[in-house]
């Protein structure tokens, strides 16, 4: 122990204050509103927003702000699952010709060698 005080340059008794000393009461009261937090996104599936999440932890924790819940979400990465936004990738305005329906839906064949049907794959 006597090297690592050394190599850090802090005293042995120093250390060992530190060490003795009780867990902060903001450091207890922020590991409290983790667990509701926790809950709560965990309740929500992900989804809920900072705003949210401070709703559900605002009532346990009345004076608990919005920056000090933010910090709490982000040294536990309990960020929310945003909605993707609807692309469409298929233009339907075009003047290409669009080949005919033979099949109809239709995929089974009378005899072999009559349908072919292209293997389609997502890459």
């Amino acid at each position: 122990m006597e090297k690592m005080c050394r190599l850090f340059e802090v005293s042995s008794s120093g250390y060992y204050r530190w060490k003795k000393q009780p867990e902060s009461q903001r450091k207890l009261e922020n590991q409290a509103i983790y667990e509701v937090l926790n809950i709560a996104y965990d309740k929500n599936k992900g989804r809920a927003g900072l705003d949210k999440l401070l709703l559900d932890a605002r009532e346990k924790f009345p004076k608990c702000s919005r920056n000090r819940l933010y910090k709490i979400q982000k040294q536990h990465k309990l960020y929310s699952i945003r909605k993707r936004k609807f692309k469409a990738t298929t233009s339907s305005r075009h003047s290409y010709p669009i080949a005919d329906n033979l099949l109809n839906q239709n995929f089974k064949a009378a005899e072999p060698n009559r349908v072919f049907c292209p293997k389609l794959r997502r890459n």
